[in-house]
């Protein structure tokens, strides 16, 4: 029941997303681990009686072959007249079941299955901070707590209209709703009104890594941590059945600005189920034995493996053209002087063909008992990149060999002796060399800006040109 702009009860009976028109079922056919059972005041015939319920999944258990399908039901918080008891009622299509008593756990559950319409009392709204092309995004406050969430927004009639955009918000919900792990975005819940549908979903202020790539210097122990925390959050996914299917830059997401440990996967809209993968994969080989060997799907591994690739040496490989490239990104790797640990692990995933996730063998779990990951991983903070020269860094009391990677900055090889015959550079006193950098691409010797003095800006002629000093590549870089 929502109220209009004109003041109108607008009384929306089924949502958007459900497809059932049944409110009552029958014992359902999976296999139900229930989290609570509580003796509970349901309302029967205008009367209150004491029930036995049960809540597992998203089902609750009425009678023995009485069951309620919570998902996409109706949510609305109760308060009795007569009692004074809070409570809460589950609604759809004329039918409802009303329970009061110590409902707070079950509340909590249910709000990530059912759907609310009263986002206005709960939520203040603040700003608009994003959009796609089928929604937006506002960043939210909630009125009693304060905390901070973000709320995606979809118009009812575009996804009306669209068949595929409604079947890919349900499966993304459906997805959401079944994990909750610190490195995937969490979902809240869920509000429907007669023209929008509501999301609630955990607030991401850090930007993606690709945003971070073009400005943060990144560490060994930095990638390595990046690593694990990305597979942590597949191995969550892989456990519950499921393959991500776009682990890419723009799908590693961070909640802070500043904390490394911060982040975790978005982007589900190419999740696919691991049961129908191996099935499909086992009927196209049967019927078409020669596309055994055709790498047309890549695993969630080997596209982490790009990424590492892309943090190591700052070149991105075509996703569908590793195996050929191989030669080539050893070169790379040895080139920046990798450990010989952080290329074992690039090995391992790149070598994780999509044929092999599908497998019995969960494949993230095993990788995250390699040696490298045993290692107790505390990596600092991000490191801006363009900090002012003149500005002292706490970091000049690390050790060298945990700042060895030198990605994505060309720098000049140091020159000696360097003679010229321009006429520019002839006043200039002798053997003038350039400013040694340090491994943190620092300046040892600092100088002020030219704006910041009255001198006149000496000739740029003796500057060198930009140089690359990284093996040409064969093979196209997207």
């Amino acid at each position: 029941m929502i109220q209009s702009q004109n003041n109108q009860t607008i009384i929306i009976t089924q949502s958007i997303l459900d497809d059932s028109s049944e409110f009552w079922i029958k014992r359902p056919q999976a296999l139900l681990q229930f989290q609570f059972q509580d003796n509970l005041q349901v309302v029967n015939r205008n009367r209150l009686i004491m029930k036995t319920l049960f809540l597992g999944d998203h089902y609750i258990k009425y009678g023995e072959e009485q069951y309620l399908d919570v998902r996409n039901v109706f949510l609305e918080i109760l308060y009795h007249p007569r009692t004074q008891q809070t409570g809460f009622r589950l609604s759809k299509n004329g039918e409802k079941l009303d329970v009061y008593g110590e409902v707070q756990n079950w509340v909590e559950v249910l709000k990530k299955y059912a759907i609310q319409s009263n986002l206005s009392q709960k939520y203040k709204i603040l700003k608009k901070i994003g959009e796609g092309c089928q929604f937006q995004v506002f960043k939210i406050k909630h009125k009693i707590t304060g905390f901070l969430y973000a709320v995606r927004i979809y118009d009812k009639v575009k996804l009306k209209s669209s068949n595929y955009l409604l079947e890919l918000i349900k499966k993304q919900v459906t997805i959401m709703r079944q994990v909750d792990h610190k490195n995937l975005i969490k979902f809240y819940e869920m509000f429907e009104s007669s023209n929008h549908l509501y999301l609630i979903q955990e607030l991401l202020e850090g930007g993606t890594l690709d945003d971070k790539i073009s400005q943060t210097y990144f560490n060994q122990e930095q990638i390595i941590f990046i690593v694990k925390q990305t597979l942590n959050g597949l191995q969550e996914l892989h456990k519950k059945g499921f393959i991500h299917g776009d682990v890419t830059l723009k799908s590693i997401a961070f909640k802070n600005q500043q904390e490394l440990d911060s982040l975790c996967l978005i982007h589900f809209s190419k999740v696919i189920l691991i049961h129908v993968a191996r099935n499909n994969n086992k009927k196209i080989l049967s019927s078409r034995p020669s596309l055994k060997h055709d790498k047309n799907q890549i695993s969630d591994l080997q596209q982490l493996g790009i990424i590492l690739i892309k943090l190591l040496t700052g070149y991105q490989f075509n996703q569908y053209n590793i195996p050929n490239c191989m030669d080539d990104i050893k070169s790379l790797l040895n080139f920046q002087q990798v450990d010989k640990e952080l290329e074992e692990l690039l090995k391992q995933l790149l070598l994780t063909d999509f044929e092999t996730q599908i497998s019995e063998t969960n494949t993230p779990l095993e990788l995250l008992k390699s040696d490298i990951f045993k290692k107790q991983l505390e990596p600092k903070n991000f490191i801006l990149k363009y900090q002012a020269l003149n500005e002292k860094t706490s970091l000049t009391h690390l050790d060298d060999d945990s700042l060895d990677v030198k990605s994505r900055v060309h720098t000049l090889p140091f020159i000696e002796n360097r003679q010229s015959s321009s006429r520019s550079l002839s006043q200039r006193k002798p053997n003038i060399t350039p400013h040694r950098m340090s491994k943190l691409h620092k300046f040892e010797k600092v100088l002020k800006p030219p704006s910041q003095t009255l001198e006149k800006r000496s000739s740029n002629l003796y500057q060198l040109p930009r140089m690359s000093i990284l093996p040409k590549m064969k093979q196209k870089i997207q």
